[in-house]
């Protein structure tokens, strides 16, 4: 590994020129360095590595870290990923840039959707943290995906636990506690919970498995994520499954992503009508 990349990722995959003199590579070495494509100039003043996810150098550019949906996914969290790149920036910083051009002044028109926080982004220098990512986007979208999101971090971040709740997320407040498996997941928990408070997260059944969600005594509904299912062999293992319970007496009801995001009404309305048809008793 070249030692600028090196210098450069023990400084969080951002370095500023002055940095790079510190570390001695002085005016020609740095030259160099850009012209044989080891570094990239994102703004007056400061590089990054050219595999570095572009997202992360559009908010750089305009003067801040990556946040919101884009920076949870790149935690490896669940969120529905915003169109627009969404900056955390400090509220002290000024001259923005666009996005797309850091030789531009930001104007209103612009692109980009700034977050201005009263502490310094300087902490992270690409990407902000999970908590701080997870309060943009609670402003961001409607409530249920926001929950969604912090209940993936729960799950699959258990860490941050404790970070979650000090910046004032509500962790284990009504059933938000890392159960669930999927941010689509949660969004049909949040959408049924209350229409059928007897419905069970994560149960376990002889020779199947876990499954998502059981309602009464055999009726199973599996909520498809997108990462896993829409591959072949996800595809593949859900049809196993669905044998495998059919042939212990079981019936399964399964939604793919689309459905849970863009038509969760009817997914609802198809569960209570299973229920209605009593599916789910023995």
């Amino acid at each position: 590994m070249h030692d600028a990349i090196r210098t450069l990722d023990a400084r969080g995959g951002l370095i500023a020129t002055h940095e790079l003199i510190e570390a001695g590579f002085g005016r020609r070495a740095r030259r160099q360095l850009l012209d044989d494509g080891v570094l990239w100039r994102i703004r007056q003043g400061w590089f990054a590595r050219p595999d570095t996810d572009p997202m992360a150098l559009r908010a750089v550019r305009v003067g801040g870290v990556l946040t919101c949906g884009h920076a949870l996914r790149r935690h490896g969290l669940w969120a529905l990923e915003h169109p627009e790149v969404h900056v955390r920036v400090a509220g002290t910083d000024s001259r923005l840039r666009e996005d797309r051009d850091s030789r531009r002044r930001r104007t209103p028109a612009s692109s980009a959707v700034v977050h201005w926080t009263g502490r310094s982004a300087e902490t992270e220098r690409l990407v902000a943290t999970v908590s701080d990512a997870l309060s943009d986007y609670r402003r961001c979208v409607p409530h249920d995906w926001y929950l969604a999101a912090l209940d993936s971090a729960l799950h699959h971040a258990p860490l941050e636990r404790d970070a979650l709740r000090r910046a004032g997320h509500p962790v284990g407040v009504d059933g938000i506690d890392g159960v669930c498996e999927s941010g689509t997941e949660t969004m049909f928990w949040l959408a049924i919970r209350e229409l059928l408070p007897s419905i069970r997260r994560q149960q376990r059944i002889p020779g199947v498995g876990r499954v998502d969600f059981l309602i009464g005594e055999r009726l199973v509904v599996e909520i498809d994520s997108r990462e896993f299912h829409d591959t072949a062999p996800g595809r593949a293992a859900d049809r196993r499954r669905d044998l495998d319970l059919s042939l212990a007496g079981y019936r399964c009801l399964r939604f793919d992503y689309d459905q849970i995001v863009n038509h969760l009404d009817r997914v609802v309305a198809a569960v209570l009508a299973a229920v209605s048809r009593g599916d789910h008793l023995r």
